[in-house]
């Protein structure tokens, strides 16, 4: 958790940089082609830019298409657990973009213990088409699925580096969809990482840290991956809020640490009380064995 915000934005040249570079596999070879303007927002035909400041805590900046319609802002759950999201509509209401979910994106795994809440971890290319199928039909209906690829590009790139230790995939979807009866073409795109317990049979858990998309007339689906690109590249995180942000962190995890050395100390205590229930029962175990035996030593109460 401390790398707190836009880790995904920051390293995802690679990721939205057209679904068709995608599945032809031109977007490999390019990103390793200019490293030096791998990571600068870059223009795009048409498009002027006005910054965006998030609403709700200034955590964050980015720029955003002028004349276009942005919604969206940091959601806090608690002291840790934050998402960052952005909806953008084109003025003539043919283009949305879609840059993250105000909902949940760390997840327990099914495991001895684990809560009702456990949901199974979904790797990136099926949480992109499960995300699209569950939540796009509200703006363009009729989703028809075109197809899904793995994106080997992403998850062995600079976005895994960011979960260390984590299994890292990521993966895209592709849709036809109809908006103002209109057709057009829906895309996402996904990362997902898994940490597993070390610990047989425990719960594990898993996150998502990189989500985004667009719907879009099929001849705009290019140009509006580099729109959603400009602006991840653009974000830049308020440096008070980092500093607030850590501080919070910091204190859960000391908080955690507490709990932690109260339920070991609970735990030893109970360890220590079994282990002497153990030795009083082989202590008197041995006692009746040696009376049935006939080999326990009697005295009286002179010491005979």
């Amino acid at each position: 958790m401390n790398r707190l915000l836009f880790v995904a934005g920051f390293i995802a040249c690679c990721v939205v940089s057209t679904p068709v570079a995608a599945q032809t596999g031109q977007g490999q070879s390019s990103s390793s082609q200019n490293q030096s303007q791998a990571y600068k927002p870059q223009p795009v035909e048409g498009i002027t830019w006005t910054k965006f400041t998030d609403p709700n805590e200034h955590a964050f900046s980015l720029d955003v298409p002028v004349g276009w319609k942005v919604e969206g802002g940091l959601v806090r759950r608690g002291p840790v657990d934050v998402s960052m999201f952005l909806r953008a509509l084109s003025p003539d209401d043919s283009i949305m973009l879609i840059m993250g979910d105000p909902g949940p994106a760390i997840f327990g795994t099914p495991g001895l213990g684990a809560g009702p809440k456990a949901v199974a971890y979904r790797p990136g290319k099926e949480y992109a088409r499960s995300y699209a199928e569950s939540s796009l039909p509200a703006v363009c209906s009729d989703l028809k699925f075109i197809s899904s690829s793995d994106r080997a590009d992403i998850a062995n790139g600079p976005l895994a580096k960011a979960v260390p230790g984590a299994q890292y995939d990521a993966g895209d979807a592709l849709f036809s969809c109809t908006h103002h009866g209109k057709p057009m073409r829906a895309y996402m795109v996904a990362g997902t990482y898994l940490y597993r317990s070390p610990m047989r049979n425990m719960p594990g858990m898993w996150g998502v840290n990189l989500l985004d998309g667009c719907i879009a007339p099929e001849g705009q689906i290019e140009r509006s991956t580099k729109i959603i690109l400009h602006m991840l590249l653009s974000a830049r995180q308020d440096p008070q809020w980092v500093k607030e942000q850590q501080g919070r962190i910091d204190q859960a995890t000391r908080n955690i640490n507490t709990i932690t050395a109260a339920q070991q100390q609970a735990f030893d205590t109970r360890m220590a009380s079994a282990k002497e229930q153990q030795r009083a029962m082989t202590q008197q175990f041995n006692s009746f064995d040696q009376i049935l035996t006939q080999t326990a030593t009697f005295s009286d109460g002179a010491g005979n």
